[in-house]
């Protein structure tokens, strides 16, 4: 009989982190919160923006 049970165990690692591919991870993610900002903000609907001003009128007071 031969012997198949012996495996190699085989380990491949990579300690360091590519420098660019850290940049361009910060860049993207500034970029989609900047889109975000601009969204939220209305930037994309092209609507005109309306003001609305609130008037509460004096207290009439009764004359003495």
């Amino acid at each position: 009989m031969s012997d198949n049970n012996e495996r190699e165990t085989v380990v491949v690692s990579n300690s360091s982190s590519n420098p660019l591919g850290v940049f361009v991870a910060i860049v993207l993610a500034a970029a989609v919160i900047f889109v975000g900002y601009l969204a939220y903000s209305g930037y994309f609907s092209g609507s005109e923006s309306v003001s609305v001003e609130l008037k509460v009128p004096e207290e009439l007071t009764p004359s003495e």
